[in-house]
């Protein structure tokens, strides 16, 4: 996944938790959106923004995943991409703060 290569050419400084999160957004993202093909540029830009988003501090899951659908939306011009719902917190997983 693009998140796991990116996450460690940064050397991102982020927790064992944290990024267990970030890995586990990405890649229900990447489900919900149909990103399966691999020289997609698009799941590396997802995974850029879900580091951005961890990296201003944001660690709970289902907001991360929001926060980061929109973000990589609004550059290509898409009207809407899927938005979680309340019952996919518990399928992206939960994170304290």
């Amino acid at each position: 996944m693009p998140i796991n290569r990116l996450l460690h050419e940064l050397e991102a400084p982020f927790d064992a938790d944290t990024m267990k999160v970030m890995v586990e957004v990405h890649e229900k993202a990447c489900r919900v959106l149909g990103l399966l093909d691999r020289s997609d540029p698009l799941p590396e830009l997802l995974a850029k923004k879900i580091i951005e988003v961890a990296q201003a501090g944001e660690r709970d899951a289902l907001t991360m995943y929001r926060t980061a659908l929109c973000r990589s939306a609004a550059p290509r011009g898409h009207a809407v991409w899927p938005a979680a719902k309340e019952q996919d917190r518990s399928r992206i997983g939960r994170s304290g703060r």
